[in-house]
């Protein structure tokens, strides 16, 4: 930008990086396929992305706060982001959780995890099932609805990082020319 005020070129990088987030939209939305590493810079031809990586990478990238700023022990505490992130996960790698599985996925004592537990099986997040083998056992996974709501919200934190990078490269682009 030029200064304090946009500029003509302003509004249409505005605008192109407006079309390229709808394209990107729409094309991601039905192909969840491709990792996001393989993109590359720019717009591609099929907007395509695989949900779990992202999801795992969201996971990893809440643990990592945790090693940089080690005398915040518990400030970072996100039971039931961590508990929804490690469902999804699951559901998408056909795997099933047990309760003490989630608890230790949530990363606080087994107390706090299952009130978390209970809050958002309460609400409808959670479903739990009782194991028919071993009855002292139940499993957890996203209700429908969740898993579709965090299906949306990982889509619109990877496109957000595709127009990021897109926005990164016409800057650029622009600063040289």
């Amino acid at each position: 930008m030029s200064g304090p005020f946009p500029s003509e070129a302003d509004g249409e990088l505005v605008h192109y990086l407006e079309s390229a987030l709808a394209l990107a939209r729409a094309q991601a939305a039905p192909k969840l396929t491709t990792s996001l590493d393989d993109m590359p810079i720019g717009l591609p031809q099929q907007a395509t992305f695989n949900l779990t990586d992202a999801a795992k990478a969201l996971y990893r990238a809440r643990r990592q706060r945790e090693r940089y700023f080690d005398t915040l022990t518990g400030a970072f505490s996100e039971p039931a982001w961590d508990l929804m992130l490690d469902l999804f996960i699951a559901g998408r790698e056909g795997r099933r959780v047990s309760v003490s599985s989630a608890a230790i996925a949530a990363d606080v004592p087994s107390t706090t995890a299952l009130r978390w537990i209970g809050m958002l099986e309460g609400e409808g997040i959670i479903v739990r099932e009782a194991d028919i083998v071993d009855r002292r056992r139940s499993w957890l996974c996203l209700g429908e609805a969740a898993s579709q709501q965090m299906e949306r919200y990982i889509t619109d934190c990877v496109i957000g990082g595709i127009v990021a990078r897109l926005k990164a490269h016409c800057l650029s682009s622009v600063a040289i020319a």
